[in-house]
């Protein structure tokens, strides 16, 4: 909370609220290279996605993770992202995560136990990335450019991506050995869920996009009856509906039950299509 209480207090400030971020972006892409380059490549522990691919060939081939991040990651976020949508915070994370890590390549590993590697190194990932996509930037999304093939549909694209996962992981056993996939797959299973405790900002509330013919009339039953806190959207019938984490299965239950028409999505993937 101290973090959170930090944040909010940098925004009050006049001349920081426009740079905020920007600076956040920064700091998230700061720490997904301490998990890449001081966690998990010196210990030879991947994850899945695009970053995986990187650890592997880089580990393979000797060139520089910071140049195969900023490659591999091009085509995916030009591809994803539409021309006239393309703005500073897509740009940032492609930079400078590869700037940061390589400056702390030369940097002596902060441990030299995979499991701990796994841990730590899943975690700065996770909770890295999803800092990055809370304020707007864009890093290790494949599966936002699958969903954009027409032939493919959203479920048909998480099934591909997982599958793909699973034989990056598979990879990762042929050339670090399977005590190392074991730790692969423990950092990125960590990676995947903490993706949402940063893009969260490590809160109590939780933030979901309800989406309703009838979203003036859930509106005003659950703000009255329940205390629920709504924020308005810029698109029709939508709004986002903040409650605490402990709640969010019962005000799902109540929208439903209200409207069974209803659609819900967490606001984590609201913000992963819209950019796509």
């Amino acid at each position: 909370m101290f973090l959170w209480n930090a944040a909010h207090a940098l925004k009050s400030v006049p001349w920081l609220k426009k740079g905020f971020p920007y600076l956040a972006i920064i700091a998230g892409c700061f720490i997904i290279s301490i998990g890449l380059e001081l966690f998990l490549l010196p210990n030879q522990v991947t994850t899945g996605g695009i970053t995986g691919v990187s650890i592997l060939v880089s580990h393979m081939t000797e060139m520089k993770l910071s140049l195969l991040l900023f490659l591999f990651n091009l085509p995916f976020i030009t591809y994803t992202v539409r021309p006239k949508a393309i703005r500073l915070p897509f740009v940032i994370p492609l930079v400078v995560v590869g700037i940061f890590t390589y400056l702390f390549h030369p940097v002596a590993a902060l441990v030299d136990e995979p499991l701990a590697a796994a841990l730590f190194g899943g975690t700065c990932l996770g909770i890295g990335s999803g800092i990055v996509l809370r304020y707007g930037g864009r890093f290790d999304e494949p599966e936002s450019a699958v969903k954009r093939l027409p032939q493919f549909g959203r479920t048909k694209a998480s099934i591909i991506i997982f599958m793909i996962n699973i034989a990056i992981l598979i990879m990762a056993g042929a050339v670090f050995g399977v005590q190392q996939a074991v730790y692969s797959i423990l950092a990125h299973s960590l990676a995947y869920c903490m993706i949402e405790a940063g893009f969260s900002g490590l809160t109590p509330y939780k933030r979901f996009l309800v989406r309703s013919k009838e979203i003036s009339s859930l509106q005003h039953v659950t703000s009255h009856t329940f205390h629920i806190r709504w924020i308005s959207t810029a698109e029709d019938n939508t709004a986002f509906c903040i409650v605490h984490r402990a709640d969010v299965p019962f005000m799902r239950e109540r929208l439903k039950a209200l409207d069974p028409n209803v659609q819900i999505k967490s606001s984590l993937e609201y913000t992963k299509e819209s950019a796509m």
